[in-house]
C-alpha cells in the first residue's frame, strides 16, 4: 500500500457557482489550478497547493478561503463517524479536511497505521531513525527508503513494513512470498444470513460466488425481478429450512437494510454485512468496462433512458453512482449486524493487457487556439506546439501507442460540431508531423454529471485500456489541468504534467 499523509491546500467558497466562470478567463484558471472540485456544492473547492489562490482573492471570485490540511479516503480507510475534521465530497472521492496539520495527524495515525508506527519512531525509535521519521511526516517520501534502511540497520520490528512502504512508493513489486498449498474453500458450519452492499459495479455479485461455492443460497432482486420487500418471504422460508442466505444489494440506507435484519433476527440466525470497498471512481471504472465488454462502447447519456438498455441492471447511467454516494448510511453494529466488515478493493487488469501507450490532453498539452474560445473551433484556429513533435516522434520510436483524450463540451454549447472537433484533430497531428492511433473525446457539458466519459471520469481512457490492450502501469497520461491527474489517477495510470514532460 501508498503512504497516506496530510496534504496542504485551501478550501475556496466562490460566489458563483463554478459553471458560472468556465467561459472566461478566470475560469481557465480556476480549471487549471483545481483537481478538487466538489461533486456538491458546485461553488466551493478544495484547491492543490501550488495554486494561485491570489488571482482569486484580487479578481474578487471567492467568499472565503481556508488554509486547511486533508487527505482522501483510500479503501483501507473508512472515515470516523466522530472525527473532529469535516467530511466533504471532493472530484477524487471524499476528503476529510482539519484546520490544524496536528489534528489532521492526530486523525490519521488512529484510522491508519502507518502514521502511527511513523509517530513512535519520530519519538522513541532508534535514534539514526527518528529524523528521518519526522522528514516522512513532513511529507518527504523520498526519505522513506532511507528510513527503511536505517530500521533494518537497527533490526526494528517495523523494517519489513517501512521496506514494503518504501517498495511502494517506488512503484516497486512486493517482494514475493513461497507460495503455500492451496487450501479448499470452507464448507458454512454455522447458519447466518449475510449482507453484501456497495456501489452498483462494485464487485458485490463476485465476491458473492465464494459462499455460493459454501452451499449459501442466493436471493438477489435483479434476478427474481419484483422489489427488495419481495425477497422477505422466500428469506423467511430458507432460514426455516436451515439454510445460510447470502443477499447482495446496494443496501445503502439503514432503513433498507432493517427488514433483512429483523427477519434474520426473528428466525434466530445471526446477519453480518459485507462493505465492498470499491470507491466511487474504482465503481466508475468498472461501470465503463461492463459496457465495453457487453456492448463494445460507452453508453451515451441519452441511451441509458432507451428500454433496450433500461432493462439490463448492469448497465446504469452515472448519476446512479452520484445517488449511492449521497444517500449512503454506513452500517454498523448497532442495526443489529453481528458484524460489519469491509472487503478490500484490488484492481486486476486482463492478462492480454500488455501493450503502452501516452494518453494526451491536447488543449493546453499539444496545442493552442488562436480563435475566440480557449478551444478551436475549426481547423484554421489549430496552432500546434511543434517543438514537441521530436519527442513524440521518440515515442513512437520507443514503441509507445500515442492517443489524444480530451473533453470538447464545446459540442454540446454548440461552437462547433463533432466533425469539426474531428478535424481539428487531424490537423493537430498533420502540424506534429506524428500519427495519433486515436484521439477520444467527450463532447458533453457540465453541470450536472451526465455521462462516464468526461475527465475527470475514466470512461474515455478504459475504452482506450480496452480497445488497445493497455498495461496501465506501463502507460502515462500527460495534461495540463487537474481534471488530467484526477482523469489519470481514476484510470489507475500515472501522470506528468505537460511542462515537466517536454521539459
Amino acid at each position: 500500500m501508498k503512504l497516506v499523509l496530510p496534504s496542504l491546500g485551501w478550501h475556496v467558497k466562490f460566489k458563483r457557482e463554478l459553471h458560472e466562470y468556465y467561459d472566461g478567463p478566470l475560469g481557465n484558471q480556476i480549471e487549471k489550478a483545481n483537481s478538487n472540485i466538489l461533486e456538491e456544492p458546485y461553488d466551493e473547492a478544495i484547491l492543490r497547493s501550488d495554486a494561485d489562490v491570489a488571482a482569486f482573492v484580487s479578481a474578487g471570485a471567492t467568499r472565503w478561503v481556508r488554509s486547511v490540511y486533508y487527505w482522501t479516503n483510500h479503501t483501507n480507510i473508512d472515515f470516523p463517524e466522530d472525527s473532529a475534521g469535516k467530511v466533504i465530497d471532493v472530484c477524487m472521492g471524499r476528503a476529510l479536511v482539519f484546520q490544524d496539520r496536528d489534528a489532521c495527524l492526530d486523525e490519521l495515525a488512529r484510522m491508519y497505521e502507518p502514521v502511527a508506527w511513523l509517530r513512535g519512531i519520530a519519538t522513541a525509535g532508534p535514534p539514526t531513525a527518528r529524523p528521518l521519521a519526522v522528514a516522512v511526516l513532513d511529507g518527504d517520501r523520498e526519505t522513506l527508503a532511507v528510513l527503511a534502511d536505517a530500521l533494518e540497520d537497527a533490526d526494528h520490528p517495523r523494517a519489513a513494513d517501512f521496506r514494503a512502504l518504501a517498495d511502494a512508493e517506488a512503484g516497486k513489486k512486493p517482494r514475493k512470498k513461497a507460495r503455500k498449498p492451496a487450501k479448499a474453500a470452507p464448507v458454512a458450519t454455522a447458519q447466518e444470513v449475510v449482507l453484501v452492499g456497495g456501489f452498483p459495479a462494485s464487485g458485490k455479485s463476485t465476491h458473492t460466488r465464494s459462499f455460493l461455492e459454501r452451499g449459501y443460497e442466493r436471493l438477489n432482486r435483479d434476478e427474481r425481478g419484483g422489489t427488495m420487500d419481495g425477497l422477505l418471504r422466500p428469506l423467511a422460508e430458507l432460514l426455516a429450512a436451515g439454510k445460510s442466505v447470502v443477499l447482495d444489494n446496494l443496501f445503502a440506507t439503514k432503513e433498507g437494510r432493517a427488514p433483512f435484519v429483523a427477519a434474520a433476527r426473528k428466525a434466530g440466525v445471526p446477519v453480518r454485512f459485507l462493505l465492498m470497498g470499491t470507491g466511487l471512481e474504482d465503481a466508475q471504472f468498472n461501470a465503463s468496462l461492463r459496457m465495453l465488454e457487453t456492448h463494445g462502447r460507452l453508453l451515451m447519456p441519452e441511451e441509458h433512458k432507451q428500454a433496450a438498455f433500461k432493462k439490463d441492471p448492469g448497465l446504469f447511467p452515472v448519476h446512479v453512482l452520484y445517488k449511492y454516494k449521497k444517500d449512503f448510511e454506513k452500517p454498523t453494529t448497532a442495526e443489529g449486524f453481528a458484524s460489519v466488515e469491509t472487503v478490500p478493493f484490488e484492481r486486476r487488469y486482463p492478462a492480454d493487457w500488455t501493450n503502452k501507450a501516452v494518453l494526451f490532453d491536447l488543449d493546453g498539452t499539444l496545442r493552442e487556439s488562436t480563435g475566440a474560445e480557449k478551444y478551436p473551433t475549426k481547423p484554421s484556429e489549430v496552432k500546434a506546439f511543434k517543438d514537441r513533435a521530436g519527442k513524440l516522434r521518440k515515442l513512437r520510436k520507443d514503441g509507445y501507442l500515442l492517443l489524444g483524450v480530451s473533453n470538447q463540451s464545446g459540442v454540446a454549447k454548440g461552437k462547433l460540431t463533432k466533425e469539426d472537433a474531428e478535424k481539428c484533430f487531424a490537423e493537430t497531428a498533420k502540424q506534429l508531423g506524428v500519427k495519433f492511433e486515436a484521439v477520444a473525446y467527450c463532447p458533453h457539458a457540465v453541470p450536472p454529471i451526465s455521462c462516464y466519459c468526461r475527465k475527470p471520469n475514466p470512461g474515455l481512457g478504459v475504452q482506450l485500456l480496452w480497445t488497445y490492450k493497455l498495461d496501465p502501469r506501463k502507460c502515462l497520461v500527460v495534461g495540463d489541468l487537474g481534471t488530467d491527474r484526477s482523469f489519470a489517477e481514476r484510470c489507475g495510470i500515472p501522470f506528468v504534467d505537460q511542462a515537466e514532460f517536454f521539459s
